[in-house]
């Protein structure tokens, strides 16, 4: 059994650990889902994971399966640019599912909770080649309104290269519960 929880992590806490090192091997050991590194990462991901709200899905043993930190567009240069450009007052800051557990619905699921009760236009940035996440946030009615190159240093050897970002917007995806299903779906 699967559980999704709303969660404000203590600063220098275990469980901020827990969250801090999912996202640091996320973005920092697999090309081509690298991002900042050393202490300008560790800034920025610390003040999603404290300003931001972060849900998180995990098994009955504890182990995590994934996280959602959703927050303040303005926490972000430029996130905040594209979320004024584009009237957006929610930034997705981060969805990240352990890779053995990609495919099952827990991503769809984890964002839905994190965005349940909030209304408005939601912001996120996303890798170009990453389709399968690219393809979720569609069917959430996002869309692509921008890219740009952003340069990036891969964290194991140091090569820098080019990767294409895009942007997407849109509203926050309206959630209606079925009187028959305890599932929540995205209403079309």
């Amino acid at each position: 059994m699967t559980k999704y929880t709303h969660i404000k992590p203590p600063p220098n806490s275990e469980l901020e650990t827990s969250v801090l090192r999912m996202c640091f091997n996320h973005f920092g050991e697999k090309p081509p889902y690298v991002r900042k590194l050393g202490d300008e990462f560790l800034s920025d991901t610390l003040a999603e994971i404290r300003k931001g709200d972060v849900h998180i899905a995990k098994h009955q043993d504890g182990s995590l399966i994934g996280l959602c930190i959703v927050c303040a567009p303005d926490i972000d240069n430029r996130v905040a640019k594209y979320a004024s450009q584009y009237e957006c007052d929610i930034y997705l800051a981060a969805l990240i599912i352990q890779e053995e557990h990609r495919g099952q619905g827990y991503a769809k699921n984890l964002l839905l909770k994190a965005l349940k009760g909030k209304t408005g236009k939601l912001i996120l940035i996303t890798p170009e080649k990453n389709a399968a996440s690219i393809g979720l946030y569609k069917k959430c009615g996002m869309e692509i309104v921008a890219e740009f190159d952003q340069m990036e240093c891969h964290f194991h050897n140091g090569e820098d290269f080019n990767l294409r970002r895009v942007v997407m917007a849109g509203s926050v995806p309206t959630i209606t519960t079925s009187a028959q299903t305890t599932h929540q779906q995205i209403v079309p």
